[in-house]
């Protein structure tokens, strides 16, 4: 009985190993593809001017939205009075 137990723990091991494996190989596969369809990326200059103060955003042209400049403002805002 202790020879099977041992015995399955390491096919348990092994059966994890090969899985982060793949889940690895998979992972670097879908970084590399979005990285290549991505291509560079340009940044722009967007001057906000409002409550609570006039700001300029630097943003990623085609990818990155007023709505994301917000989140991240009210975060920075929000670690700075913690």
């Amino acid at each position: 009985m202790y020879i099977f137990i041992s015995e399955c723990r390491n096919a348990t091991v092994q059966g994890n190993t090969e899985a982060r494996h793949k889940r690895n190989l998979l992972f670097t596969k879908e970084k590399k593809r979005q990285k290549e369809s991505i291509g560079r990326i340009e940044k722009i200059q967007v001057q906000y001017t409002g409550t609570p103060e006039d700001v300029t955003l630097i943003m990623n042209k085609g990818i990155s939205t007023p709505f994301n400049c917000a989140q991240r403002n009210n975060l920075i805002t929000l670690l700075v009075f913690l």
